[in-house]
């Protein structure tokens, strides 16, 4: 390729690269303003992992939009890259004559992700269409930050109960610790939720298995029908790693039927 070819390819990359750059600042235009930046402007300072002035100024921007926020979260949420896009990206780091905001959708999906984690139980009128996401993109990274999403909602997601319970058998273990995470905080539905959460005790992932032991202590009475697996997972070999799984059982056993775990010993 001949030194004028590369600078006319070079001229047209700017070019589309700067439509991009225009759409991403029209993007902007359109979020809920908090001190005079957009939303995603606070979003990208939030670390829910470290204590910082950023992070409690993007919380407190996110808290104080509340559910304005959802349109823009959802929008983040839906982010998918085009094989375009992708290339894009690509060349964008290639050339240094603009600063191209060009974010891919993995980045706005975790962002989007940290919104909902802020929002929690206000977030709960965004359960139906985040459900709509994860059946329409398989991409198991996304569906598992949806899943994370229903797990700070709680019982605002009851919707989502029926994805939840594919999601407590689905083969990544990653996947199946939060969907029987936010099984566990539903507190509804115990006729449905709680023979999951017992079936849960099997799963070959101690994770998985504690947050179904602690997902049946909450719901204390209504759970008496996991008496018997708990009271077998008490001496279970597979139920000893991590160690303070014994301690878990004995408690969710005083919650559910503080009979049963006297009799078993239990103090």
């Amino acid at each position: 390729m001949g030194k004028k070819q590369r600078v006319v390819l070079a001229s047209l990359l700017v070019v589309v690269l700067g439509g991009f750059a225009w759409l991403a600042l029209r993007q902007h235009d359109q979020e809920p303003v908090y001190e005079g930046k957009p939303l995603s402007f606070w979003i990208e300072r939030y670390d829910p992992y470290k204590h910082s002035e950023a992070t409690t100024k993007a919380d407190e921007a996110v808290r104080k939009l509340g559910t304005n926020s959802i349109p823009v979260l959802l929008q983040m949420m839906r982010a998918h890259d085009s094989p375009l896009k992708l290339k894009l990206i690509g060349l964008a780091q290639w050339q240094h004559v603009l600063e191209i905001p060009l974010v891919p959708a993995s980045t706005r999906n975790l962002r989007a992700r940290l919104g909902f984690h802020i929002l929690r139980f206000n977030a709960k009128s965004a359960v139906p269409q985040l459900i709509e996401i994860y059946e329409l993109n398989p991409d198991p990274q996304l569906r598992l930050g949806i899943v994370q999403v229903f797990y700070g909602i709680g019982t605002g997601a009851a919707q989502a109960i029926p994805l939840l319970l594919s999601g407590a058998t689905n083969a990544e273990a990653n996947l199946r610790l939060n969907a029987v995470g936010a099984l566990g905080q539903m507190f509804i539905e115990p006729e449905v939720i709680v023979p999951a959460l017992i079936e849960s005790l099997k799963d070959p992932h101690p994770y998985v298995r504690a947050n179904a032991i602690q997902g049946l202590g909450n719901f204390g009475a209504q759970a008496k029908s996991a008496v018997p697996a708990l009271l077998e997972s008490l001496d279970h070999p597979q139920m000893s790693d991590p160690a303070t799984t014994r301690g878990m059982i004995e408690n969710a056993l005083k919650k559910i039927d503080p009979g049963a775990a006297a009799k078993a010993g239990v103090k």
